[in-house]
């Protein structure tokens, strides 16, 4: 842990309980921002809303064009962070900007309210110390220019008076208040001295309710035009009056009682009501109310009764259509309806921000300060941590922290959850950091390390609603802890399959911090796979069992993928998942192709797979080399599929991969062409034909385009005549694209029939070979470091024999096929040491630089011009395709793959020459010998 990092965790303050969230309340409450909109609304409102003072008889006359509500309304499960959310919209009313224009009564709890206390009382005693605080400092901090002006209400010649109207006006708020209450209502009727007092104190009681939300609104005029007065806020701005009731819906008893205060008495245009609590177990608690009400029991009804509409005629026990259940419901349904519709009244939904679970996604941002969840878990587990990476975009800049989003599903949803388990975290960073435990002895120290990492583990379990579930599952029999890591064993074979992928996240975790814990090695690779296996299906229904495939076949990508993420580093494994997924989220299909055919989607999805790969080779820098070990020494036919996939792919050009995806309707024909051959000559072609005519047809329509030797014009030509006129075109004269599209079909048709046709032909049986590919040729055969009688030097020889060793500058397709297999061959042969970076780049040369002839192809006795038909079509596509571009960030990453499958190559070979020469052997003698290559084949 550097210097920094170590002051960073020392300095936060970590605590269990609801704070300020700051910028992290978008997390849980994506609309906070709107809510702070409409609270400058409801202000915006109250400058508008004109009251009218009688100053005469001291009443007061609200001309509310309206019936005002200004209740907000904050719902969320459990846990979810609603007091948090509550605390962090307080913090922003009473900054530093605003605190003048908002008068914030402390937040009401009613789970705290014993039976005594009722909700608009405990509001009228936060009123009233807000008031005493406020006369006081009026009292105390009034300047003589104020006292005499603004404030003269409140003094008599710079005197403070106690009896002043904002004090008169609280006294006879909780006067009329107690009107309310019976019995006090009872203490008054009961005690009078004359005929005349009983009159005048009964009449009080008349109409307690309206008389007291008079005398509540003229309180809240008279506190705002005081606060205006001593205060520094504009006189155009308004001051508001917030009241927050947290967890509404944990004291069902107060519901009812919470409702008719909000309603009846909290409706002035200037006093703004949250409320925070979970919305179902509320409209739970009011329809239980509205039961009581009914007084059911005593009239020998149920709630589950049903009556026909306008009848009491009782429809219990009958089998209702849905028509009619929805038109007789139950008593139950029609409160529950009710109850939906009285907190309507009381909440709108417009004023109602639901919070939302934290996810993987966000996870990783949950932070005190500045320090996040995933950065304390990179400091606890090091380098190699399952939660987050480092990315360098660019050399000298900082590099930016990412999350591996996958690895947070350990972790529960809810903020409750969350903040336990970051606290132990964040403890056991501060203890590694302190000097204190720096200077202990090693084995207190990992003592002090095992204590800590076990309360760590507990908290996680016991904190996710999903593990908690499972506890004693993985407490007994998975974790089995002993009084330090070397008596702790992780018993991988008995874990159940839904909770193979926490336990193999936890287990790391485990193994990361405490290096003696026991286990399985062989246990844990099982479930590795197996995790792998079941996470890197996605939307995929894959069957395990269908692994001898090949390129373009089945769920070939599955199983590219399954030989990298199954036997790298963790990390890694879930890094590339990560990638993958995210990069194909817009995406409805699964990320793998599943029909046994070229076509453009199965080109991008294994663009997605490469990149993904690269993607993940960046941050693992020995992931390659990693895989060439395990494929060597283990013989792990899954790593060597995912090798040879990445070796396949990276040694196409980017023009390769221009053409392929710019023609892939033609190209995606060429097995149609295939099978027209195999028809015509009543031979079935070999099974690595299908590469061999894509690449030869990909190259030969690429050097149709590169060509300038097409000069001739074919206006004679109705279809050539037709995408002249098609290219030529001006904006305001374009074709709809099915017009051209039929066009282009019939053409594709014609050209794949006469490729058919031509290619039975042995005079078209001709490749032409470019300057380039005798420079890959050279390359190949006269680098000659291996023994007498190696499989490459065998090679060689196949290859010379069919060239002539340079003497020809064409071949037939026959002997293309040979040497394309033999050289692909070599390539992938993992017990071979000699040859396979020569193959592997000779391989390149034979895909992207044969070609037909096109003099041969296209004979002058065509009467169809084929050649400037494609020319033509490539203009079109290329104009009506602007997205289909050389994608050079796709090359530089195959350029890096090479590099990197080079070097892993060298290094294992290294590694292993230097194993032999302890033993007396060398690379020679473990090759395997031409003789015994010739006798497999």
């Amino acid at each position: 842990m550097s210097t920094n990092e170590t002051k960073q965790v020392q300095d936060v303050e970590v605590f269990i309980g609801a704070r300020n969230l700051k910028d992290q309340i978008g997390l849980i409450m994506p609309t906070y921002d709107l809510m702070l909109e409409h609270i400058e609304t409801i202000r915006q409102a109250a400058t508008k809303t004109k009251v009218k003072e009688n100053c005469d008889d001291t009443e007061i006359e609200l001309e509310y064009s309206r019936e005002i509500n200004n209740t907000i309304g904050v719902f969320g499960a459990r846990g979810t962070g609603k007091s948090s959310a509550i605390h962090t919209v307080r913090a922003y009313l009473n900054d530093r900007v605003r605190r003048d224009l908002n008068v914030i009564l402390p937040i009401i709890e009613p789970d705290n309210f014993g039976q005594n206390t009722k909700i608009m009382g405990s509001i009228i005693g936060l009123l009233e110390q807000k008031v005493n605080k406020l006369l006081n400092k009026i009292e105390k901090k009034t300047t003589r220019e104020d006292k005499e002006e603004k404030l003269s209400e409140f003094f008599n010649n710079c005197v403070y008076r106690q009896n002043n109207p904002l004090r008169s006006k609280m006294n006879e708020l909780i006067e009329y208040h107690l009107y309310t209450e019976s019995e006090y209502r009872t203490l008054l009727t009961q005690n009078y001295a004359d005929l005349a007092t009983h009159i005048r104190k009964s009449s009080r009681m008349l109409i307690p309710d309206i008389e007291f939300k008079r005398k509540l609104h003229m309180l809240v005029n008279e506190l705002i035009k005081t606060q205006k007065a001593f205060g520094s806020s504009k006189l155009d701005e308004e001051i508001l009056i917030f009241i927050f009731i947290d967890d509404i819906d944990l004291k069902t008893i107060k519901t009812r009682e919470l409702i008719e205060s909000i309603l009846q008495y909290a409706n002035h245009p200037n006093i703004v009501t949250v409320l925070s609590g979970d919305y179902d177990i509320f409209a739970e608690s009011l329809t239980t109310a509205l039961l009581q009400d009914e007084n059911l029991q005593q009239s020998n009804l149920r709630p589950g009764m049903r009556f026909r509409d306008g009848g009491l005629e009782s429809l219990e026990g009958r089998e209702l259509s849905q028509e009619e259940e929805e038109r007789n419901p139950t008593i139950l349904q029609r409160k529950w309806n009710l109850s939906h519709e009285y907190l309507k009244k009381l909440i709108p939904p417009a004023r109602r921000h639901q919070l939302v679970n934290w996810n993987n996604n966000t996870i990783p941002l949950f932070s005190f300060g500045d320090l996040k969840f995933m950065t304390q878990l990179s400091q606890l587990m090091g380098d190699d941590s399952l939660f987050s990476y480092e990315v360098q975009f660019s050399e000298g800049k900082q590099s930016v922290e990412r999350p591996i989003k996958s690895s947070y599903v350990i972790f529960d949803k809810k903020p409750r959850g969350l903040v336990n388990v970051y606290y132990h975290v964040h403890q056991i960073n501060k203890l590694k950091a302190s000097a204190e435990y720096q200077q202990l002895p090693t084995a207190e120290q990992q003592q002090k390390l095992f204590q800590s990492v076990k309360a760590l583990i507990d908290t996680i379990i016991m904190s996710s609603t999903h593990l908690a579930a499972k506890q004693r599952e993985f407490m007994d029999q998975i974790f089995r802890w002993g009084d330090q890591a070397q008596s702790t064993f992780i018993e991988y074979g008995k874990v159940q399959s839904d909770n193979r992928l926490p336990v193999l996240i936890l287990g790391e975790l485990i193994r990361s911090l405490l290096e003696d814990v026991r286990y399985s090695e062989s246990e844990y690779q099982t479930m590795k796979q197996q995790v792998f296996e079941e996470m890197g299906k996605h939307k995929a229904d894959v069957p395990i069992s269908d692994q001898n495939i090949n390129r373009y076949q089945g769920y070939y990508l599955y199983y590219v993928v399954l030989g990298i993420t199954a036997h790298s580093k963790l990390q890694s494994g879930f890094l590339l998942l990560d990638e993958l997924f995210s990069q194909n989220a817009q995406n409805e299909e699964d990320i793998y192709y599943t029909k046994q055919a070229f076509s453009p989607k199965a080109i991008e999805k294994e663009r997605i797979v490469f990149m993904s790969i690269v993607h993940v080779m960046r941050q693992n820098k020995t992931l390659i080399s990693d895989l060439f070990s395990k494929g060597y020494y283990e013989e792990n036919m899954d790593v060597k599929r995912s090798l040879n996939f990445l070796q396949e792919l990276s040694s196409t050009s980017s023009q390769f991969d221009f053409v392929e995806k710019l023609f892939h309707e033609l190209i995606s024909g060429e097995e149609q062409i295939v099978k027209l051959v195999e028809e015509l000559k009543k031979v079935p072609l070999c099974s690595i034909d299908n590469e061999v005519y894509h690449t030869i047809i990909v190259n030969t329509l690429s050097k149709i385009m590169l060509t300038d030797s097409l000069k001739e014009n074919f206006t004679s030509n109705k279809d050539y005549r037709a995408l002249q006129k098609i290219n030529q075109s001006k904006d305001g004269e374009k074709y709809s694209s099915k017009t051209v599209g039929q066009l282009l079909q019939r053409i594709y048709k014609k050209i794949k029939g006469y490729l058919a046709t031509q290619l039975v032909n042995s005079e078209i049986d001709s490749l032409r070979l470019s300057p380039k590919f005798y420079r890959g040729y050279d390359a190949f055969m006269n680098e000659v470091r291996d023994g007498e009688n190696t499989i490459y030097r065998r090679v060689r020889g196949v290859v010379g024999r069919i060239t002539q060793y340079r003497h020809k500058d064409k071949l037939s397709i026959d002997d293309y096929k040979e040497i394309f297999s033999e050289v692909k061959k070599l390539s992938q042969n993992s017990y071979v040491w000699f040859g396979r970076v020569e193959a592997t780049h000779f391989l390149a040369t034979l895909k992207n630089e044969v070609s037909f002839d096109l003099d041969v192809l296209f004979t002058e006795s065509s009467e169809y011009p084929y050649p400037h038909l494609i020319r033509e079509i490539s203009f079109y596509l290329q104009e009506a395709n602007p997205a289909i571009q050389q994608d050079q960030q796709y090359q530089e990453a195959k350029r890096l793959m090479r590099k990197e499958l080079e070097q892993a190559l060298e290094a294992v070979k290294y590694g292993v020459s230097q194993e032999l020469e302890q033993l007396g052997q060398s690379l020679e003698d473990i090759e395997p010998s031409g003789d015994e290559y010739d006798q497999e084949n």
